[in-house]
């Protein structure tokens, strides 16, 4: 699911700014931002692929404004979706890989062998990586 918040929304005539919560390629709810829906426990706390995107959209922006590395260093827990939201940004953004270096991914072996996957396609997890588990 994705909560899209103070979208322009026009549908077929102009409803002004909503927020949108999409679901299965669907439009689940829409109502202003100040009565936003009840969302489960497990989905309030997560990072979404627009919020790391836009995340590392700034922190390359920034890098490229102040002449720095611009680098973005997502912490990950140990749960079975591993890297799946660098690995979903690296398929839908034209940000250069280097902008992602993901932490805490010796946490599990498969995550370990996902972050030497997105280090192979420039990602700067390899320079953090340890073999300890």
């Amino acid at each position: 699911m994705l909560l899209l918040r103070n979208a322009d929304v026009i549908a077929p005539t102009p409803l002004g700014h909503q927020s949108l919560l999409i679901g299965g390629g669907k439009v689940l709810w829409m109502g202003s931002g100040s009565e936003l829906p009840e969302l489960p426990a497990a989905l309030r706390n997560q990072a979404t692929i627009i919020d790391l995107g836009g995340r590392a959209a700034d922190a390359h922006v920034a890098g490229l404004q102040t002449n720095k590395a611009g680098i973005l260093h997502p912490h990950h827990g140990d749960g079975a979706r591993g890297l799946w939201l660098i690995r979903d940004a690296l398929a839908h953004n034209e940000l250069p890989p280097r902008v992602f270096n993901p932490a805490h991914v010796n946490r599990r072996r498969a995550m370990f062998d996902e972050a030497v996957d997105v280090a192979k396609r420039g990602c700067i997890a390899a320079r953090r990586l340890s073999a300890s588990r």
